[in-house]
């Protein structure tokens, strides 16, 4: 059926071949969407163990779903996976998947990850990720200020992450490369297939500049409209914060500042001209509640990202900057987001002592916080 081995995942490991394959099969199944695809996961432990699992242990799982416990007994689309996953590593591609080594916690902790996610070049896990989205047809302020504010939160060690659409997305991803830094393309249509074309060469830069380019749909599937709005809630999901620059009422950008709030990241928006058509959604943000944003320094404070800095300028002494306890909890830390309570755990501080030490760590540059009272290392 498949060639058993390893692939490299986003950050440069190795994964399971036969795994990925396996999880792409089961989201494959007809009537089988993302949240039932976790569940399943969730429940049976991983894709590998849905598919060998019992007609009744399927049925169990599913709530009585018979014609989705049948179809995945079948293993009917074993085979189509495995053709679609050689073609795309052959090409220098990865695959993760829900629940798998090298999948985003932050994403997964969202109401419906996406089962799986194609990709190519590099993933920055554990690494603060802002997303920067707005119009198609922004103004020329709102492009300069997007460009602006993505090259400095790159030159401050922060990832980028957008769309890769005309406009804002574009001025976002260039801002980012430009400052040096990491960013992130989440695609509306299959992982080959960049749209708008006029972007592929910003998309090549993005996959050999550290970054990488991601999609939920698989090599070949052409643009849909429907996608776009899906495409939405990975961006927010991969980041802790949207920043909405410039965006009309209708715009679909609004939609990922929706997931954000759902999902419990900040929201940020750049006031526009009073009755300015383009930027009434951007408005009607502030006045619902968001933060003004007018520079990456407003972004960083409200983050507490304000000591962050690439790890090339960061020059870290703890000897003269961290007391012994303040060393402690940074080894405690992990690239991945992780509560109070753990980390009081794990070093035998109090939950109080250990939210004044992590709150000295963010200060300093050595930790960033993320949404639920949640850190990662800074390394």
């Amino acid at each position: 059926m498949y060639a058993a081995g390893s692939m490299k995942d986003p950050s440069g490991g190795m994964m399971d071949v036969k795994e990925m394959v396996n999880a792409l099969a089961l989201r494959s199944v007809e009537g089988l969407g993302d949240r039932t695809y976790k569940l399943l996961v969730d429940t049976l432990g991983s894709a590998s163990a849905a598919l060998a699992s019992s007609k009744g242990t399927l049925l169990e799982a599913l709530e009585g779903k018979v014609k989705v416990a049948d179809a995945i007994t079948s293993g009917a689309e074993v085979d189509g996976a495995a053709k679609t996953i050689e073609r795309h590593i052959r090409d220098g591609g990865w695959l993760i998947s829900y629940g798998g080594d090298g999948y985003p916690e932050p994403l997964s902790e969202i109401y419906d990850p996406p089962g799986v996610l194609f990709g190519y070049g590099e993933l920055p896990l554990g690494t603060p990720a802002v997303a920067l989205v707005g119009s198609r047809r922004a103004s020329p302020n709102s492009l300069k200020l997007t460009y602006t504010i993505s090259r400095e939160l790159a030159e401050a060690g922060v990832v980028v992450i957008s769309g890769l659409a005309e406009g804002i997305d574009a001025r976002a991803h260039a801002g980012a490369l430009d400052g040096g830094g990491k960013t992130v393309a989440v695609f509306g249509a299959g992982i080959d297939v960049v749209y708008p074309r006029s972007n592929r060469s910003l998309a090549e830069r993005i996959k050999n500049g550290g970054g990488a380019l991601l999609s939920e749909h698989p090599p070949g599937q052409k643009p849909d409209a429907r996608f776009f709005p899906r495409r939405n809630r990975i961006i927010s999901g991969l980041s802790m914060a949207v920043v909405v620059v410039e965006a009309a009422k209708k715009s679909g950008s609004l939609i990922t500042a929706n997931f954000a709030l759902d999902e419990g990241r900040e929201v940020f928006a750049a006031p526009g001209v009073a009755g300015s058509a383009w930027a009434s959604g951007t408005n009607d943000l502030l006045r619902h509640g968001a933060r003004i944003v007018e520079s990456a320094e407003d972004i960083l404070t409200g983050l507490n990202l304000a000591g962050v800095s690439k790890p090339s300028d960061q020059g870290r002494d703890f000897s003269s900057t961290l007391t012994g306890e303040g060393r402690k909890m940074f080894h405690a830390l992990e690239d991945a987001p992780v509560d109070i309570d753990t980390l009081a755990g794990r070093t035998g501080f109090s939950p109080s002592k250990s939210a004044a030490l992590l709150m000295e760590l963010v200060i300093l540059g050595y930790a960033a916080e993320w949404p639920g009272k949640r850190f990662t290392r800074l390394s």
